[in-house]
């Protein structure tokens, strides 16, 4: 990994601690488990619009729940930094099993938005298989009564 702030390399002294802040997070569960090949980046290698349109519909598949993980509370200097997050701690418990009745009513709005945009798109691809049948018995049916 090379880092470059302000035109120079500070891949020595930033490189370690981006690498413990990344781990830090991987290990506290603050950074989404999904692979690279679930990365929106596969939206760029899509053929055409049909291609497009179902790669991003997996991705919403695979991307639309809520985590109701715990995270990591940043803490601020001093005593007033250590109060403050030991209130935060308390407060996320007190308010934990609101947010997460929450998160499972968003997710299931999510889940059934996603579900419809799906069968929208099924949908549309049955009408235009059939409307391509039809145009094209027509114009079979026009060229057998041509001169």
């Amino acid at each position: 990994m090379n880092l470059t702030v302000a035109g120079k390399d500070r891949s020595g002294d930033l490189g370690q601690q981006v690498a413990a802040e990344a781990a830090r997070l991987q290990a506290t569960g603050s950074v989404g488990a999904l692979s690279p090949e679930h990365s929106a980046l596969v939206l760029k290698a899509a053929a055409d619009r049909p291609d497009y349109l179902r790669r991003y519909l997996e991705l919403l598949r695979l991307r639309h729940g809520i985590r109701t993980a715990d995270y990591y509370i940043p803490r601020g200097p001093g005593l007033r930094g250590k109060v403050a997050l030991a209130l935060k701690t308390v407060l996320w418990k007190l308010l934990r099993y609101q947010h997460d009745r929450l998160a499972f009513q968003q997710n299931a709005v999510n889940e059934l938005a996603i579900d419809a945009l799906e069968f929208q798109r099924d949908e549309t691809e049955r009408e235009l298989a059939d409307l391509k049948r039809r145009m094209a018995a027509l114009e079979q049916a026009r060229a057998g009564r041509a001169p």
